[in-house]
């Protein structure tokens, strides 16, 4: 069956899109405050969709689909700092030649920005009083807040791969050892959490992580460094794989033991 024919405008409903940038003045630069904004939302929408869906992988036990979700997240975190380089093109005179005009809103009123807190488990109910009730934004903070956070799910991913992590723990000790023992032996750990099986003895390597023939000759790493073989090795970028940026200290699977590392090198120094 031919498929329908549709245009690059349609697609992406371009009449719409850029029909949304309505600055309220007749100021040069306002027009890049609202660009900016408007494509940081953009950003923030395509995070919390990587990050609700990293949830529901981790809650169903299937990790390494979910650590390129939060991968892609980084990047695009990236991106998003990246772009006030733009924005820094305005001067204070510049901006301060409209701000009057914007009256009390503030990036702090993103609920996409709250939600993203949420989901990651930063849960502070008083600012849904900045949210009119019964709006759209409002409902996704309310959803977010009574929902598990990816950290929890994170926990909840020790419980199930054998470790002594009480029922519904955020802190405490038993959380912080079980963190430590991943930290300090990951390439032994790190398989249950992916796999959703019980945390012991070492695995044997898969097979699929071995290096692999390239055409000049050489070996292809990547699927180590997806696997932590490299830690701490500064690899070329063709090597990285898509979840390091180029020159980055390949790490083993750092979105989903990130907490673990900050806690022993803050609290425990753990090297």
């Amino acid at each position: 069956m031919k498929p329908p024919s549709i245009t690059y405008g349609a697609y992406l409903a371009l009449d719409d899109l850029l029909a949304c940038q309505r600055p309220l003045s007749l100021r040069h630069d306002e027009m890049l405050f609202v660009v900016i904004h408007q494509t940081k939302e953009l950003w923030l929408k395509q995070i919390v969709h990587e990050v609700a869906l990293a949830q529901r992988l981790i809650r169903a036990g299937d990790v390494e689909p979910a650590l390129k979700c939060l991968a892609r997240v980084s990047r695009i975190q990236a991106v998003m700092t990246l772009s006030w380089d733009v924005l820094a093109t305005m001067t204070p005179a510049d901006y301060q030649s409209f701000r009057g005009r914007l009256g009390s809103s503030s990036g702090f009123q993103s609920w996409q920005f709250r939600q993203l807190e949420f989901m990651l488990g930063l849960k502070d109910p008083a600012f849904l009083s900045h949210h009119e009730a019964g709006g759209a934004g409002r409902a996704a903070l309310e959803a977010a807040l009574a929902a598990p956070s990816l950290y929890e799910d994170a926990i909840a991913r020790l419980a199930a791969a054998g470790f002594a992590v009480p029922a519904g723990a955020a802190g405490g000790a038993a959380v912080e050892e079980a963190w430590l023992q991943v930290y300090r032996d990951p390439d032994r750990f790190l398989g249950p959490l992916r796999t959703g099986g019980k945390a012991g003895g070492r695995g044997r390597r898969p097979a699929d992580l071995a290096p692999q023939a390239r055409p000049d000759g050489g070996a292809d790493h990547r699927a180590q460094a997806r696997h932590g073989r490299h830690r701490g090795r500064r690899l070329p970028a063709d090597h990285a794989g898509a979840a390091v940026l180029p020159g980055a200290v390949v790490r083993a699977d750092a979105p989903l033991v990130f907490a673990a590392r900050q806690y022993a090198e803050r609290r425990f120094h753990v090297d």
